[in-house]
């Protein structure tokens, strides 16, 4: 590395071309003209290196980011896949050749955008740090606020030191946020291994993506008990102390849920395309009841959804019980809308106890709405329940 007043420029050992530049966090002027971001049509997963002043980072950097950018796109794209959704991306990220090119297909390093903090490691130990980050990422690589996510990796240092703050929302500013720590470990990282064990464990590395998945506006969505899923974990479920804490059982891996597959199969990153203005639809639900299904397994919700400017596809349902561990463990379910704007989701695996039934939809422009006001699951249509003598119905 060598130091300049612009930055610190990065380079890789075995393609020899720059694919970051560590940028001050400080308004002094450059002696260079500002570095270049790669400027993409749709919209991307932006990943910034965040390095507290003073801290240098580790020198394998590039090697650990590919292969987190790897295992994040097997773990999400295959995911995908599995519940019948197609991407339309090979990579959620932004990915360059060893000529600096950006690339379509999958393949290539990702682009990594370095920022260095104004103050020392103890200013940074919050999630705000990455308010920090991202302007001075959009302002030294030059980048428009036109709704990218935001993934960023704050280095303190080797392991056990590390940024524990781990965070993750929506922004008006952009498209998404999330932070979590930068593990010097992982360039071991490997495709194969389980998110939620051995080493992968001991990265964090399910928490890693799991703030990632509230940057695509991803709620809180527990594991089922249904026999494949059993001895498994949900991405955007509890972390692996509370799994096992609560479940009384260690859990070696985790999955894409099909409410979090429904979610992200809209989203303009997986699509691959602009995210353009993201006007939220006006959306009216009636004629909501809970029905018993047909097997006597749980209940199921029935109810119409009108929507000004947009026609949904999927309604998905969070359904949050009084005996409900927390909610990280609410299960979700996922149904399609008819062309009649109908909609009957069955919870197979309601618990015996009164609740709340939260209700949205998805839309072919990306919006996840029930309410028109706001996105994902803060936008829901909330339905209180009742349970007595085997039978659950809605709360007057």
């Amino acid at each position: 590395m060598r130091s300049a007043v612009a930055g610190v420029r990065l380079k890789r050992t075995v393609c020899l071309v720059i694919v970051a530049t560590l940028a001050v966090g400080s308004a002094a002027p450059a002696a260079d003209p500002p570095p270049k971001a790669q400027r993409l049509d749709a919209a991307k997963v932006r990943i910034v290196l965040f390095c507290p002043n003073g801290v240098r980072p580790p020198v394998d950097y590039q090697s650990g980011l590919d292969r987190l950018a790897d295992y994040t796109d097997a773990f999400i794209l295959s995911g995908l896949k599995r519940w019948g959704h197609e991407p339309g991306v090979k990579s959620l990220f932004v990915r360059v050749d060893e000529n600096g090119r950006p690339t379509d297909d999958g393949t290539g390093s990702v682009e990594v955008l370095g920022v260095i903090g104004e103050h020392g490691v103890d200013r940074y130990t919050k999630p705000d740090t990455h308010k920090e980050a991202v302007a001075s990422a959009m302002r030294h690589f030059d980048l428009p606020a036109k709704g990218d996510l935001w993934w960023v990796l704050v280095y303190h240092g080797d392991p056990p030191t590390r940024f524990s703050d781990f965070r993750g929302g929506n922004s008006p500013q952009f498209g998404g946020w999330s932070i979590a720590n930068y593990d010097s470990r992982l360039p071991r990282l490997r495709k194969t291994m389980p998110i939620c064990a051995g080493l992968g464990d001991e990265m964090a590395l399910k928490g890693m993506v799991h703030e990632l998945g509230h940057a695509f506006g991803l709620p809180h969505i527990g594991p089922k008990a249904a026999p494949r899923r059993r001895h498994d974990n949900t991405l955007m479920g509890p972390n692996n102390f509370n799994y096992k804490r609560v479940a009384g059982r260690a859990v070696q891996n985790g999955h894409l849920s099909e409410a979090s597959a429904a979610m992200l199969a809209v989203h303009p990153v997986v699509r691959g395309v602009p995210l353009s203005e993201w006007n939220l639809p006006t959306v009216k639900v009636a004629d909501l009841a809970l029905r018993p299904t047909a097997t006597g397994n749980g209940f199921a919700l029935a109810g119409t959804v009108r929507a000004v400017g947009a026609k949904p596809i999927n309604a998905v349902l969070g359904d949050h019980p009084d005996s409900l561990p927390g909610e990280y463990w609410a299960k979700h379910y996922v149904a399609p809308v008819g062309d009649d704007g109908r909609f009957e989701l069955p919870v197979t695996e309601a618990a015996e106890s009164d609740g709340e039934l939260r209700l949205w939809f998805t839309f072919p422009g990306g919006e996840t709405t029930g309410n028109g006001r706001w996105r994902g699951a803060n936008g829901a249509v909330k339905i209180p329940y009742r349970y007595a003598d085997g039978r659950w119905t809605k709360a007057e």
